[in-house]
């Protein structure tokens, strides 16, 4: 069998089942036995293009797709794969799958919730307070002068006393405001669902409408899934709503956002300032971002760490395994009948 492939074909040396992942495992020391039971096929591509053509020669072989570098895996892709049994996503967000024309093909479909939490949580909190204390202006100040020539000329905020919202108040928000808590700020949140009272003050979270978030908040922090009914969910209505001088924090998904808008309102100024994990067009920025010095731009690395990483790689492989062992995957996003192979 063939461990990793840069070529359209892929030569099988037994029957055993195709797992092809779009990139490399990094971190996750993969067990012996899985090379000895399955052909594991690690695709070597640079860009998501790449894996996607890469992935399009060779999904009719598979068994298994485990999604590392963001790969769109559609209808058209789906139906090239007659073998196929489940797509297992690197991450929480599953938006670059469509979960539903999979179920109705009769293929699981699963990420890895709860893992991602802390070090994405730990994103945004970077960021608020790199944008709140104008970070970003300052270490760029050290780097172009080679000195602390500028000392005293980046003043910025105290979180503390101030109010946030939360947009989104799933195991990400959650998570975030229980580090938020540590900074006696008052925090709301906008939810699909509320939270029980019990949690409520556990958070210190208060729960308000979306329009009293966006009116009340000196900080929104985003943590929404991307759907159909979060695309854009926040417009240029919206950013109207807001106070004057809000800072906006974004680590979910960058359409989430309507960049247009939110670009407008940092000219006007009713933005102060963004830090931006997540950009609407990934992986390319929209270069007018680069004109204001109180936006942090990050590379989509809320996970990055190498704990989370390791965790996250481990988990997509025993959702594969748990699946053509002929069982239930450990975390499903959706629920196929059982198809015939």
């Amino acid at each position: 069998y063939q461990r990793r492939v840069r070529g359209c074909n892929i030569s099988m040396a037994s029957n055993k089942p195709t797992i092809i992942v779009t990139t490399q495992f990094k971190w996750y020391k993969i067990p012996e036995q899985i090379y000895q039971n399955y052909n594991l096929v690690q695709l070597e591509v640079s860009s998501q293009a790449e894996a996607e053509a890469s992935l399009k020669t060779k999904i009719s072989e598979a068994d298994a797709v485990i999604v590392i570098r963001r790969t769109n895996i559609d209808k058209h892709m789906l139906d090239l794969a007659p073998k196929l049994k489940i797509v297992a996503n690197h991450g929480a967000g599953y938006d670059c799958i469509d979960h539903v024309y999979a179920e109705q093909k009769g293929i699981w479909v699963t990420n890895t919730p709860n893992i991602v939490n802390n070090a994405t949580a730990d994103i945004a909190v970077v960021l608020l307070l790199m944008v709140t204390r104008s970070l970003g202006k300052a270490i760029s100040s050290v780097i172009q002068n080679r000195s602390f020539l500028n000392a005293g000329h980046f003043f910025g905020n105290d979180p503390e006393g101030k109010t946030i919202g939360i947009l989104g108040m799933g195991r990400i928000g959650k998570t975030f405001a229980k580090r938020i808590l540590g900074f006696d700020m008052s925090i709301i949140y906008y939810n699909r669902k509320r939270l029980p009272e019990e949690e409520e003050k556990q958070y210190g979270a208060k729960h308000v409408s979306k329009q009293e978030l966006l009116s009340q908040s000196d900080y929104i922090s985003i943590h929404l899934p991307l759907t159909k009914e979060t695309h854009h969910f926040l417009t240029k209505d919206d950013f109207d709503q807001m106070k004057n001088g809000v800072v906006i924090i974004n680590t979910s998904r960058g359409s989430v956002i309507d960049e247009t808008a939110l670009l407008e309102a940092l000219k006007t100024g009713k933005v102060k300032g963004a830090g931006l994990d997540v950009v609407e067009n990934e992986p390319k920025v929209n270069p007018a971002f680069f004109d204001f010095p109180n936006v942090i731009l990050t590379p989509h690395i809320g996970t990055e760490t190498i704990e989370t990483r390791t965790k996250m790689e481990e988990h997509v492989l025993e959702n594969v395994i748990s699946v053509l062992s002929g069982n239930k995957p450990l975390s499903p996003v959706n629920n196929p009948k059982k198809k015939d192979h």
